[in-house]
Parts: structure tokens; C-alpha cells; sequence
């Protein structure tokens, strides 16, 4: 498969606050993360689709901030998504 990221990717471990309109709020850890984007883990299906719009936020920082995301790919260990920034 080739590689489709322009953005170099750096293994960081984080708690996330993830939001969905019907699969809910879940508590996630971070797999690795980019300027543009992130991968989040999973254990379980959560019944998200590719395209969907989520929001997340750190749970390891005061006060941080919402970011809309679109996910933009999904496999058996969670999904990655790209951030919707202005």
C-alpha cells in the first residue's frame, strides 16, 4: 500500500476524550500523532465509518481544546483520523 501521509508521524501515548453524534463519547489512547492528524486505539468496534466527523480532546491537559477530526482510516487496532483546522 503506499504511503499517503505528508506529515512525519512521532509514537506518543495519550488519553483522548473521543466524540461521536451516535457511537458516543469514549475514552482512547493515542497511538502516534502529526501535525495533521492522529491514530487512536481501540478495543473494541464503536461503529464508526470512514468519513465521519468525531471530536476529541486531551484528557492529560488542562483546559485543552476540542478538535474536530475526520476519520480517515480504520483497522483491527483502532482508526486514524486527519484534523479539520481552519
Amino acid at each position: 500500500m503506499a504511503e499517503k501521509r505528508s506529515d512525519t508521524r512521532t509514537a506518543f501515548r495519550a488519553g483522548v476524550r473521543m466524540t461521536h453524534p451516535t457511537a458516543g463519547e469514549h475514552i482512547l489512547k493515542t497511538r502516534d500523532m502529526s501535525h495533521t492528524g492522529a491514530y487512536l486505539l481501540t478495543r473494541d468496534e464503536i461503529g464508526l465509518e470512514l468519513a465521519d466527523q468525531v471530536t476529541i480532546q486531551s484528557i492529560d491537559i488542562d483546559d485543552a481544546p476540542i478538535i474536530e477530526a475526520e476519520i480517515v482510516r480504520i483497522d483491527s487496532d483502532g482508526f486514524a483520523v486527519r484534523y479539520l483546522l481552519d
